[in-house]
């Protein structure tokens, strides 16, 4: 029997896709059903081909399957979520139309159900994930990276998600990136321009309703002279986590404040706290005394990626 470690697995076809090579490589066999690997690797701890590629017992889609009709008949959902619900319950159905693969040796025909797309779907787009985190680290700089969370109260804000989804995380999304952009040109602490990525997570491990936002920073970044310059604390903090709350607290607030003015919030039935300029003025005076955590550590391309 051929095996590999699940590891080899995953990096043997992450290579095949991004090369374009994923059918090429991976044989059809008529007897087993199964796509298998022509080449051998090795090592202790090895895992079967079949069994890493095998579907797992139950999926989204099967959820879906059983419980969507309830859950839509009890809950509201957006266009995009019924959509995505949809798409996921029918992806690799009949329903989506089907293609036929030929062996050009033997003549064997093959079925197979179209798939969704839907950017949504885990089934479709777990394998590009991986690919797009493996292009990442090929942009990766030589230097340290930190881990930076940002992340509001739920409590406050959990009423006005439903009605706001876009201006919040919209708001979010610029309050934090301009937080770390303000400590990075002081010179207090870095006195260059740094670059950046973030990964919005809506919804906490337990899945509550929890919005926070992943940052991959680098250690440093670009003075006015073209320079490199390194992160003052290297691998032991990358600005100060109570001083980055603050600065992201004060700029959020703020932006609820003109969004509040400019008539850009839409807030729930029997919401009271928008009810006047006072009422609004009040309750995000409370807000501004919330804690708005901010995380960050060093390390973040071995611990996290």
């Amino acid at each position: 029997m051929q095996t590999m470690t699940s590891d080899e697995c995953e990096e043997l076809l992450i290579s095949w896709a991004r090369n374009g090579r994923l059918e090429e490589k991976l044989d059809f066999s008529a007897e087993k059903g199964a796509f298998s690997f022509p080449q051998p690797p090795r090592g202790e701890g090895a895992l079967d081909p079949d069994e890493a590629l095998r579907r797992p017992a139950h999926e989204v889609a099967d959820v879906f399957r059983l419980h969507g009709e309830e859950y839509r008949s009890k809950h509201t959902l957006s266009s995009e979520q019924a959509r995505a619900m949809y798409d996921i319950e029918r992806c690799r159905t009949a329903e989506l139309g089907e293609h036929w693969d030929v062996c050009d040796m033997c003549g064997h025909l093959e079925k197979s159900y179209c798939s969704c797309h839907n950017r949504h779907c885990p089934k479709c787009h777990g394998l590009a994930r991986r690919i797009w985190v493996r292009n990442r680290l090929d942009d990766l700089l030589p230097v340290p990276y930190y881990h930076v969370v940002f992340t509001l109260p739920d409590e406050e804000l959990h009423a006005l998600y439903p009605y706001n989804q876009k201006l919040l995380y919209d708001l979010l999304f610029d309050c934090s990136a301009e937080t770390l952009l303000l400590f990075g040109r002081d010179p207090k602490w870095l006195g260059a321009w740094m670059g950046f990525f973030g990964i919005l997570h809506t919804w906490g491990q337990t899945m509550w309703r929890h919005p926070h936002i992943h940052y991959v920073v680098p250690g440093g970044g670009i003075n006015e002279a073209g320079e490199w310059v390194p992160a003052k604390f290297d691998d032991t903090f990358l600005f100060p986590v109570k001083a980055l709350s603050m600065r992201f607290r004060k700029l959020f607030t703020e932006g609820l404040k003109e969004g509040f003015e400019a008539g850009l919030i839409n807030f729930p039935p029997d919401w009271k706290h928008g009810e006047s300029p006072k009422a609004f003025g009040r309750w995000l005076g409370k807000l501004g005394q919330k804690e708005f955590v901010v995380f960050t550590k060093a390390g973040a391309i071995h611990d996290h990626w």
